[in-house]
C-alpha cells in the first residue's frame, strides 16, 4: 500500500505555488485512505482516495514568500517537498516562438547577447517546470520533470524558453515576488 501512495510530479522540491490561493494538490493512494496536506506557513488540507486512488486536496497559500516546506502524508508514507515559494505561477506554452530557447538555435536563430544573458541568470526566486514533447491520445495526471531554480546553467539548457525566462525575469523585477513559469512548449 505504501508504494501506491505518490503527488504528481508537477509536486517537487524548489516549486513555486501561487500566492493567496487554494492551491489543488493531487496524487494517488489505496482508494478509502485519507491523505493530509500541511503547508510549513501553517495552512492544513486533507483528501481521502477515491475508489480509482485518485486524490485531490486544496491547500490555502499565504502571501509571497519562503522557502517552506509542503508535508504530504498517508497512514504509512511522507512525502517532503523542501525549498517551496510562494509567489507568482505562469504557464509558458506555445510552439517554436516560445520553444526557442534562450541561446537562440544558431546561426540562423540566434537570441541578442544570450551568452551574457545566460551568464547572468542567477535569479533563485524565479523556477521554472519544463514539461516534456510527449505526444499522448488521453489526459495524463502526471508528467515527468521537476522544478529547477533559474541560474546559468539552467538557463543554458536547450530547453529554456527565451520568452518564458524573459518575462519571468521580468515580471520578478517589478513584483518583487517568486516565479514559477511551467514551459510546455512544442
Amino acid at each position: 500500500a505504501a508504494s501506491i501512495f505518490s503527488v504528481s510530479s508537477l509536486f517537487s522540491d524548489h516549486i513555486v505555488l501561487q500566492q493567496k490561493e487554494k492551491v489543488a494538490i493531487w496524487g494517488k493512494a489505496v482508494s478509502g485512505e485519507q491523505v493530509k496536506i500541511s503547508g510549513s506557513w501553517g495552512s492544513e488540507a486533507t483528501a481521502t482516495a477515491d475508489k480509482n486512488g485518485k486524490w485531490l486536496a486544496k491547500l490555502s497559500t499565504p502571501s509571497a514568500g519562503g522557502p517552506y516546506q509542503l508535508n504530504i502524508t498517508s497512514t504509512k508514507k511522507e512525502i517532503q517537498i523542501d525549498n517551496v515559494l510562494i509567489g507568482e505561477v505562469w504557464l509558458a506554452s506555445g510552439q517554436s516562438n516560445m520553444e526557442m530557447p534562450l541561446k537562440g538555435w544558431p546561426p540562423n536563430d540566434p537570441i541578442a547577447n544570450s551568452a551574457q544573458e545566460i551568464a547572468n541568470a542567477n535569479y533563485p526566486s524565479i523556477r521554472v517546470f519544463d514539461v516534456p514533447n510527449i505526444f499522448s491520445t488521453k489526459e495524463e495526471n502526471s508528467v515527468k520533470g521537476a522544478w529547477e531554480v533559474c541560474s546559468s546553467q539552467v538557463a543554458g539548457k536547450y530547453n529554456f524558453s527565451a520568452s518564458a525566462y524573459f518575462f519571468a525575469r521580468r515580471l520578478h523585477q517589478e513584483l518583487n515576488v517568486p516565479i514559477g513559469i511551467i514551459n510546455a512548449t512544442w
